[in-house]
C-alpha cells in the first residue's frame, strides 16, 4: 500500500494518528499478506488475509480490514486479528 492510496485529508486509524503513521508502522513489521477474500462497494471494502512475518516464520495470522473510502481514497481503517498462534507452545 502507497502513501498516495491514502487521501490528503484526516485519515483515522487508531490508535496510530494518520495515515504517515500507519505506513510506517506497518513498514516496520516487514510482514506481507497474502490475500484470501475481498468484499466492497463504493464506500467501503472488508479484506480477508494471512499476514507472514519473515521474523517469525512459523506464525501465520488471519487478520481483517475495514476500509472507509472517501473520493476514491483510503479515509479509515480498522484492523481485527487472531492473535492465537502467539500464544501456541511450540512443539
Amino acid at each position: 500500500m502507497s502513501r498516495r492510496t491514502f487521501g490528503s485529508r484526516e485519515f483515522l486509524a487508531p490508535p496510530l494518528d494518520g495515515a504517515d503513521a500507519y505506513l510506517a508502522a506497518m513498514g516496520k513489521l516487514d510482514a506481507r499478506s497474502i490475500i484470501l477474500k475481498v468484499f466492497a462497494d463504493d464506500t467501503e471494502a472488508c479484506c480477508f488475509y494471512t499476514l507472514l512475518m519473515p521474523s517469525r516464520p512459523e506464525l501465520a495470522l488471519f487478520g481483517s480490514a475495514w476500509f472507509k473510502i472517501s473520493d476514491g481514497c483510503i479515509s479509515a481503517i480498522r484492523v481485527v486479528f487472531d492473535p492465537t498462534p502467539l500464544f501456541a507452545k511450540p512443539n
